[in-house]
């Protein structure tokens, strides 16, 4: 449990690192590839924004997708087609998203699935 611990803090300390540019880095050519990592992150951080919550605080969602100023996240929202209103962040519902299961056709054809195996066996 103490190594699961300490490399969960070491992972901790990698994120801060990362977020605030604490790297040091050999040299000022990887910036570039630093601040495409932050991007990559702060874009995942956003999905799962989307997934999670139909509507965030705009200081929640500065918080959480790690943004220093609030334009930086009025920018954001842009690109990714949100709407501010009101403090509020809220966010489009992809309708590629949304799965529809066909519970009783599934849940029919398993039972009698079932009742097949039964009779085999």
């Amino acid at each position: 449990i103490r190594d699961l611990v300490r490399s969960r803090g070491l992972g901790d300390v990698y994120k801060r690192q990362v977020f605030n540019g604490e790297t040091n880095l050999p040299s000022e050519n990887y910036r570039y590839f630093q601040t495409l990592l932050f991007e990559t992150v702060q874009d995942r951080i956003a999905d799962c924004c989307e997934s999670a919550y139909h509507v965030l605080t705009v200081q929640d969602a500065q918080t959480i997708i790690r943004f220093s100023h609030q334009h930086q996240l009025v920018e954001f929202a842009k690109k990714r087609n949100w709407e501010i209103r009101d403090g509020v962040v809220h966010f489009k519902e992809d309708e590629k998203k949304k799965v529809e299961v066909p519970a009783k056709p599934l849940i029919q054809r398993t039972l009698n699935y079932a009742k097949e195996l039964e009779r085999i066996i």
